[in-house]
């Protein structure tokens, strides 16, 4: 027991002797470090749809990014397929369905220029004298025993507008008995309730009765008129005029 003792007591007595003090048990302690006080929060600047209390239960947090705590909504799978389907490409039966569309790709539809209740339009040429109206029927030939009848797969008013007419057997006043008298460079006007269009007759053809090239759909504005040849059956008169 009195070993244990001394040999501490040599261990003190061994530094103090090599020129080394020794500490004293206070200055063993562990350091003591200030406390900074605590950050004051301002609650005064948070929006009131932002606080929330527990006996508020849930409810929604609106951040200023717009960002909710709320899940999106997922649309039930009937609607997703829905949504997922590829939808149908317009046509001319369907395009128009609202008022507000007049023209779709160089196309419209007749009921949009209607001037009078049957009448399209009036077609002027100047050159040979000619005031006609345009109609349309589901017999085209019925519509030129009144004057121009107007091709119903072509355009009523932009794009390529067709219309054919007798040559003879029919008032010259409702025929195109002398479309061949016109020359490149001629005008023909075109009016209906949607305003009034100049054209510059820029092709003058004799063509097959079989070929419809010629009222294919255009880009630009332009008018096809048509009219039977005497002597050949199996000819037609083409003119074809571009808005100028």
């Amino acid at each position: 027991m009195k070993r244990r003792v001394i040999l501490p007591l040599l261990a003190m007595l061994t530094l103090a002797g090599c020129g080394q003090t020794a500490s004293p048990l206070s200055a063993l302690n562990t350091p003591k470090y200030a406390l900074s006080p605590a950050p004051q929060l301002d609650f005064s600047a948070v929006r009131e749809e932002e606080i929330h209390t527990s006996e508020e239960g849930i409810i929604r947090i609106e951040s200023k990014g717009g960002y909710t705590s709320e899940q999106p909504q997922v649309p039930d799978q009937a609607n997703a397929d829905a949504a997922s389907l590829p939808k149908e490409p317009p046509t001319p039966e369907t395009i128009w369905e609202e008022d507000a569309i007049v023209s779709y790709n160089s196309y419209t539809l007749p009921e949009k220029i209607m001037l009078e209740e049957d009448c399209l339009g009036v077609l002027t040429i100047p050159a040979i004298g000619l005031e006609m109206s345009i109609y349309e029927a589901e017999d085209e030939m019925e519509a030129m025993l009144k004057g121009g009848a107007h091709y119903k797969d072509t355009s009523a008013w932009d794009g390529n507008v067709g219309i054919s007419s007798h040559n003879s057997g029919v008032p010259e006043a409702v025929s195109f008995g002398r479309l061949h008298e016109l020359n490149l460079g001629d005008i023909i006007t075109y009016r209906t309730a949607l305003g009034e269009r100049r054209y510059k007759v820029e092709t003058i053809l004799e063509i097959d009765d079989g070929d419809w090239n010629w009222l294919g759909r255009t880009a630009d504005n332009r008018m096809t008129l048509t009219t039977c040849i005497t002597g050949k059956p199996d000819k037609r008169l083409m003119v074809q005029a571009i808005q100028s």
